[in-house]
């Protein structure tokens, strides 16, 4: 007899991530067979569609709060832990202050993680710590990447209106004459109207 009591999380930030291998759908199916492998009835699948794993502060981790505190769900299955939160702060808050006082078993399918056993709380601690670093790492590449366009005056960033970026593709601004009338009508604008505000 399976328990009514599951409910599966998944998530995705950008399209890079859905080509990868890990998208909303590949998400569901592998939970889906997990939960019937393990005699587990899945009764909702809360989704998080473009949105980062930075922090908590997400629609679909409110809503697993609140089953959690109406005590519907003892069960919560990712696909991936990186899918719950990239911050192990933010992991061990959910295992520690959400998930242990609400008797909730958290299952990670990617990393074989069941926080009903005590080597698999180690594990998820282990890997919580791992998620946190990878992020870092890919901030700090970000950083590194801009911190060299700027020293080489490049510009950085989308061009604003008005402007191109050089076919060279090197991120130097050209001006865009197609947008040139565009632009002054806008300043000719503003011009005026702080104008008739000055009457």
């Amino acid at each position: 007899m399976k328990e009514v009591n599951a409910i599966g999380y998944t998530r995705v930030s950008t399209e890079e991530q859905a080509k990868e291998g890990i998208s909303l759908e590949v998400q569901k199916d592998k939970i889906e067979k997990y939960a019937e492998l393990h005699n587990l009835e899945l009764i909702k699948n809360i989704v998080d569609k473009g949105e980062s794993g930075k922090d908590l502060d997400r629609s679909g981790i409110n809503e697993i709060l609140s089953l959690i505190k109406d005590q519907k769900i003892n069960h919560i299955i990712v696909y991936k832990m990186d899918r719950l939160t990239r911050n192990v702060f933010d992991l061990l808050y959910l295992i520690r202050k959400v998930f242990e006082p609400g008797k909730i078993q958290f299952h990670s399918i990617s990393e074989k993680i069941d926080t009903e056993t005590a080597m698999g709380k180690f594990f998820l601690t282990i890997m919580g710590g791992f998620a946190e670093m990878e992020r870092d790492v890919i901030s700090e590449r970000t950083k590194a990447v801009l911190r060299h366009k700027i020293s080489k005056l490049e510009y950085v960033g989308s061009p604003a209106l008005g402007y191109l970026a050089s076919p060279e593709g090197n991120k130097f601004l050209t001006i865009d004459q197609r947008e040139q009338d565009t632009v002054k009508r806008i300043f000719y604008l503003k011009r005026y109207r702080k104008m008739s505000m000055g009457k």
